[in-house]
């Protein structure tokens, strides 16, 4: 659901924008939460598993704010 993803989001302080990066696969979560970073306007920045290793140059590179992991546990924030 859109708007459950929308407030979560918000409540983990992300806020219009901002630069964020979305580590996740293609499941119908991390497709429903770019589409909420899309509609408060933030600047995505997309990262698989298969890049784990290398992303801290990649995050530093793309000067991103925030991280949002999506697994199977379900939404993970934290700042970078």
């Amino acid at each position: 659901n859109i708007e459950y993803w929308l407030r979560q989001i918000k409540l983990n302080g992300i806020r219009k924008k901002y630069i964020v990066g979305v580590m996740g696969d293609y499941s119908p979560n991390t497709i429903a939460i770019i589409f909420c970073l899309i509609k408060i306007n933030c600047i995505i920045v997309p990262f698989n598993y298969d890049q784990k290793d290398k992303s801290k140059e990649k995050y530093d590179i793309a000067n991103i704010q925030y991280l949002v992991t999506v697994d199977k546990f379900g939404l993970r924030v934290s700042d970078n």
